[in-house]
């Protein structure tokens, strides 16, 4: 059996029991392909895409629910997040009160030395 390139029409690789010669009405010759209805092997890619299909889908499905369920982990983060700053400001706020109920007898008490250095030092110099 020999098979011949048909390029012109489909770009395929056609038998050559396919193919019929004819010659139109100005006689030229011409070629029609007379090819059997779809084969099995046909039918079978179709099921082998029908699968895949049905893969992405089941796929799809999956990822929407992964998806989902992060949605919710990263709003129960976001809100736990929310809550150790609010947290996190209060503890700030009340250090920052003991502190400055703190300071103030350390400040006094540190600017007495100093001043007194300094008015020694100026006696001194006198």
């Amino acid at each position: 059996m020999s098979v011949s390139f048909d390029c012109c029409r489909t770009g395929l690789l056609v038998p050559d029991r396919h193919k019929k010669k004819i010659v139109d009405r100005r006689g030229i010759r011409l070629t029609r392909l007379n090819l059997p209805p779809y084969s099995c092997g046909m039918i079978s890619d179709f099921q082998e895409l029908s699968d895949k299909i049905d893969q992405l889908a089941e796929l799809t499905l999956t990822l929407r629910r992964e998806n989902s369920q992060l949605r919710q982990a990263n709003a129960a983060l976001v809100a736990e997040s929310i809550a150790n700053q609010r947290r996190l400001g209060e503890a700030h706020a009340r250090v920052q009160a003991l502190l400055e109920k703190i300071s103030p007898p350390e400040t006094v008490a540190s600017e007495t030395p100093a001043a007194e250095a300094e008015d020694a030092l100026t006696k001194g110099e006198q």
